[in-house]
């Protein structure tokens, strides 16, 4: 098995073979230019409906996935090729097409690599050299069971994001409907100064921002630092109007030349621009751009990442920038600018954390009251010296059972180092719900249990009165840890606290199944949900090779098949 020293010298061995590749003698500016249109074309090819301009044919198999490879590409053309010396007029050429060519097959293999690194230098993987050179990597199993696939299909599943899909698709026909109508030809020669009039972004606004309601959950009223998320929305909401605007010429004119999908403008016209566009004051505009604006750098020593679909500004020379209107488009902004606030303003994401735990109480305090049962907290309590919070304390009157419940809102996870970053809290989570769950049983709780009844600004008048009546010394007490959306890998395990999400919780406390509160924490201790190896997915042998290097991970490979339904998901025999 490879230790940590050879793990060390087989990444530098990979990085160094990476930086060989032919495009990195170019300069910067030249670089970066080439791979964004090469990215523009294939996902403009690959999604556009009209087969009309559709040549898939044109790449390789291997060019998959192109958000993954192109977070890879960039910062490798910002590590090893040159800085520009002028301004250019930039136009495609062919050789240097082909050597972009080559760095997006190259990063698209390695995405895997990256994964498998990631994974080995965290020791969930384990990895030894076969007899003919290929390096065998095992996934370590987890002191749980492992729950992604659980994940993957329970998100699938939701019913609005559904609803949300089929929105999008017919926005995006209104949207062509909308350019169309204003005239081609007329947009056509105004796009070179990027003069699109503020009458059509506007139309084309009003759709997009009904079209991604499904993406934004937070008050527009939060800081993010300068900044509010309404300001955020609406520069990014003007980006994807700008590249709806884009897109349909491409697809009204296949003799456009490739820079006309990049546009290409000074850090001072864009500001103008796009506080034109948006409404918001330019100083504003100004801080938003800075953070949007890719600095060349997603990777570090804990093998961190910034999701380059937040950054779809790239600069090609000093303060001139190239936008990616495919970047913009493939974004799921909110969650990626609190990702972005994260890594860059990591105190005033701590106060959006605590913002997200309280709206994350109220919704469900308000949701479950129909159903009898009742949610209380935070209750302050103190343990070994140090004050803490018991976040929500669920109660069921009707059959004396209460559920302590230890909240986390985490960033849905693209990248392996998010789903690492999640379980680590997951993990603190269920350390906190323990120490919660300790004191519960331990008595000494009715008068902060009265208190925190009487201070509650959610529950009625009525209801109120109703819980001061019970003595929660008479309750069964049992602890959850409950996740907004996920609900981790196995690494963060409890035998004793059960990890339930809240669509989980929706389903099985509300429609379809409507449990009791007891019945619901059941199904999440024994882990009553079925998602099936054969049934919902298969897997494979994953089978790589970048750089000379051969890599197989046995039975990593995973291959979806039956959609999973909450309504028969579970299996609730026995359970009331």
């Amino acid at each position: 098995m490879l230790d940590r020293k050879q793990l060390e010298e087989l990444d530098r061995d990979i990085d160094q073979v990476t930086g060989r590749l032919a495009i990195f003698s170019r300069p910067r500016d030249i670089a970066v230019l080439h791979v964004l249109w090469l990215f523009e074309r294939y996902l403009f090819d690959h999604f556009e409906e009209s087969t009309k301009y559709r040549r898939s044919a044109d790449y390789p198999s291997n060019l998959a996935n192109p958000h993954d490879w192109l977070a890879f590409a960039l910062p490798w053309i910002f590590d090893f090729c040159s800085a520009p010396e002028k301004p250019k007029v930039y136009k495609p050429k062919g050789s240097v097409e082909a050597e972009a060519l080559e760095l997006c097959q190259s990063a698209s293999t390695y995405c895997d690599i990256w994964t498998m690194m990631t994974r080995l230098f965290k020791d969930w993987s384990t990895a030894h050299w076969a007899s003919d050179g290929t390096l065998v990597v095992n996934k370590v199993q987890p002191p749980g069971p492992d729950s992604t696939m659980a994940d993957y299909f329970m998100n699938a599943a939701d019913p609005p994001e559904a609803m949300a899909a089929a929105t999008i698709r017919s926005g995006v026909d209104r949207l062509k409907r909308i350019v169309q109508k204003y005239g081609i030809s007329r947009l056509s020669a105004q796009a070179p100064r990027m003069d699109y009039p503020n009458d059509l972004i506007d139309s084309i606004r009003q759709v997009v921002v009904a079209g991604t309601a499904h993406l934004w959950e937070f008050p527009e009223s939060w800081d993010l630092g300068g900044y509010t998320l309404h300001d955020f929305k609406a520069v990014w909401t003007s980006l994807v109007s700008i590249s709806q605007i884009i897109n349909t010429l491409n697809a009204a004119d296949t003799g456009r030349k490739p820079a006309e999908s990049t546009p290409v403008m000074g850090m001072r016209r864009w500001i103008r621009k796009v506080s034109n566009w948006s409404g918001v004051d330019a100083c504003t505009v100004a801080q938003i751009l800075k953070d949007i604006t890719f600095e060349g750098v997603t990777k570090s020593k804990n093998r961190s990442r910034i999701d380059i679909s937040i950054q779809p500004f790239i600069p090609v020379f000093e303060d001139v920038l190239v936008f990616s209107p495919a970047l913009a488009m493939l974004a799921n902004p909110e969650r990626n600018i609190l990702l972005l606030v994260n890594a860059k303003r990591p105190s005033v994401h701590a106060d959006l954390r605590n913002r997200k735990e309280e709206l994350q109480r109220r919704s469900l305090k308000e949701i479950l009251r129909q159903r009898g049962i009742y949610g209380v907290g935070p209750l302050p309590y103190t343990t070994n010296g140090k004050k803490r919070d018991l976040d929500l304390l669920l109660i069921e009157p009707a059959h004396k059972f209460a559920v302590s419940c230890e909240l986390k809102w985490l960033n849905p996870a693209d990248w392996l180092n998010e789903v690492i970053a999640n379980e680590e809290q997951l993990a603190d989570g269920l350390i906190q719900a323990r120490k919660a769950w300790k004191w519960l049983i331990a008595g000494g709780r009715q008068s902060h249990y009265e208190e925190a009844i009487q201070r509650d600004s959610v529950l009625e008048e009525g209801d109120k009165r109703l819980l001061l009546n019970e003595h929660i010394a008479d309750y069964e007490f049992r602890p959850l840890l409950l996740s907004h959306n996920q609900i981790g890998s196995g690494f963060a395990f409890d035998p004793d606290i059960p990890i339930l999400s809240d669509r989980m919780l929706h389903w099985l406390l509300l429609d379809p199944h409507r449990l009791s509160l007891k019945g619901c924490w059941t199904v999440g201790k024994e882990r009553r949900w079925c998602v099936q190896e054969g049934i919902h997915y298969i897997r494979s042998d994953k089978v790589n090779e970048y750089a000379g290097l051969k890599i197989r991970a046995p039975g990593q490979g995973i291959t979806p098949r039956e959609a999973w339904k909450p309504t028969t998901g579970f299996e609730l025999e026995g359970i009331q």
